[in-house]
């Protein structure tokens, strides 16, 4: 993707933040991102860092989907920045044994090529989502799924971490919202995070 195109989307996020102040922008969900990190990406992107950055101390979330590769051990940027919510891709039922074709020194397939997974069942983690012990905060939904798209038409097959992504980002705006109607104001950005991380489901790749 075009970086100076996505980081600018942030940093409109940020300036537009409170255009209609009873409903802020709280939460970017981004399914765009590339490369393959095993550890933060702040170095090695110091603008696409320093936007993600401005976000958050605006109060804005910046979640990220982690990528399609298979990587046990490593996920894509900006999903590799310290400071947004890296998301992976979980099934949400049992949908059979479905293939992928994954990268060279995936997880499942080390020498790369087609992968078949033997089961499928709700919180099993995607062969081909990205994930790190280090670098990833949240698994989310992922296969087949349905949603809208531009002109209300609908779709069955949303796959991915790209689908997984806006499924956590909804959750966090649900929670945002509740959370100023329990309480009177808005989470943090560290906030909302904790409290998904602490108070989902606990998931091993």
């Amino acid at each position: 993707c075009d970086e100076s195109a996505l980081y600018g989307a942030w940093d409109w996020c940020v300036s537009n933040k409170n255009n209609h102040p009873d409903y802020p922008i709280l939460v970017i969900s981004t399914s765009f991102g590339g490369g393959r990190f095993t550890a933060a990406a702040d170095s090695a992107d110091p603008a696409g860092f320093a936007s993600a950055a401005a976000a958050k101390s605006a109060g804005i979330s910046v979640f990220c989907s982690s990528g399609n590769n298979g990587y046990c051990d490593s996920v894509g940027s900006p999903a590799a920045f310290s400071n947004t919510v890296s998301i992976g891709a979980v099934y949400d039922a049992n949908v059979g044994s479905p293939s992928y074709s994954l990268s060279y020194g995936s997880c499942p397939v080390p020498s790369g090529g087609t992968y078949t997974e033997p089961s499928t069942a709700a919180d099993v983690v995607c062969a081909y989502s990205n994930s790190s012990a280090d670098l990833l905060d949240l698994f989310a939904p992922s296969n087949n799924n349905a949603t809208t798209t531009l002109g209300n038409a609908f779709r069955q097959n949303f796959n991915g971490t790209s689908a997984a992504c806006p499924y956590a980002a909804g959750a966090a705006a649900c929670l945002q919202s509740a959370s100023m109607q329990i309480s009177g104001r808005f989470l943090t950005p560290d906030e909302l995070k904790a409290a998904l991380v602490l108070k989902g489901d606990p998931v091993t790749d």
